[in-house]
């Protein structure tokens, strides 16, 4: 099994490219400042690929912890999942 940077790509691949249903998935980050730098990602999912819990995470590169990249990018993630999903009673 491949390991580092090329594992960890294959994986965001592949979870980018999953349908996890309508208004649902992952989506990718990049700083206003530097369009062509990946930062990060944010998802929107079933808990545990299943649900019917829902999930909202991140996952930032550590060259932009603690520079609001997580705060601003999960705001419209939040507003995105109430519009589309409604207030869902198993978010965790």
């Amino acid at each position: 099994m491949a390991r580092g940077p090329s594992r960890h790509e294959a994986f965001l691949k592949d979870r980018i490219e999953t349908s996890f249903g309508e208004g649902l998935g992952y989506w990718s980050i990049f700083p206003k400042a530097q369009p062509d730098q990946f930062a990060g990602w944010i998802l929107l999912i079933p808990y545990d690929d299943v649900g019917p819990e829902i999930e909202i995470g991140w996952r930032l590169c550590r060259s932009t912890w603690g520079k609001g990249f997580a705060a601003e990018a999960i705001r419209p993630i939040v507003e995105h999942a109430f519009h589309t999903l409604g207030p869902h009673p198993y978010c965790r």
